[in-house]
């Protein structure tokens, strides 16, 4: 069994900005922390606009056999929680969460970001 991820499961939804903020508590208390269990990493989004607010929520799954077992029928169809229906959502949360197989990728490692930052503001001479 792999164990670095090959499949990303993308789910959006949005809701209106005024209660943006009580839905991003929501989704962090009641999302976020099963998919931590599961997966292998998440990642989870915000897009603030004009009149609303979407998020994004990027799961990382070693096979589709995983995701499976955490949706507990077809891992593309929305996983609801159990709080969804008091939930302040907008209609426009998708009804489907589409996977892609990881192709490439590339994460630099936090210390090697700040080294490559740090020469780059030594050569302009920017001090931090």
């Amino acid at each position: 069994m792999p164990t670095k991820p090959t499949i990303a499961r993308i789910w959006r939804g949005r809701t209106r900005r005024d209660v943006a903020d009580a839905y991003q508590a929501y989704l962090q208390a009641e999302g976020i922390p099963p998919l931590l269990k599961t997966a292998r990493g998440v990642q989870h989004l915000r897009e603030d606009r004009d009149e609303e607010t979407w998020f994004t929520t990027i799961s990382y799954w070693t096979d589709i056999d995983v995701m499976t077992a955490f949706t507990k029928r077809d891992p593309t169809k929305v996983h609801h929680l159990a709080r969804d229906a008091a939930a302040p959502t907008e209609p426009g949360v998708q009804s489907q969460c589409p996977r892609h197989e990881i192709a490439a990728s590339r994460f630099a490692h936090p210390s090697e970001s700040y080294r490559s930052r740090s020469r780059a503001r030594y050569a302009l001479g920017v001090t931090p």
